[in-house]
């Protein structure tokens, strides 16, 4: 199920990335002085999740590149393919993020 919660929390997010370029300070997932991904959700009103994961990427011209580059990775392909049941996307120019609870 698509969840808007999720989405807005994504999009917010890969919008901060963008900005505030923080691909280059270490971790993406989380930059400096922003809560954590479960916690991003709950602030735009979700309160449905056990625990979540995300992927990110950047470069891609639209949403099928991304997921196709998502499942050549290990990792990625792990989120995609899992348990979850709710997920939400966001993206800013090249940038894309999905989140997965």
């Amino acid at each position: 199920m698509i969840l808007f919660q999720i989405a807005r929390a994504s999009k917010i997010h890969i919008e901060r990335v963008v900005r505030d370029r923080c691909d280059k300070l270490g971790n993406p997932h989380q930059c400096p002085g922003e809560p954590g991904i479960v916690e991003r959700w709950e602030e735009q009103g979700y309160s449905g999740s056990r625990g979540g994961s995300e992927n990110m990427s950047a470069g891609q011209k639209n949403c099928k590149e991304a997921v196709e580059g998502w499942m050549t990775s290990e990792g990625h392909r792990a989120n995609l393919l899992g348990d979850s049941k709710e997920l939400g996307c966001g993206r800013k120019d090249d940038w894309w993020c999905c989140g997965y609870a």
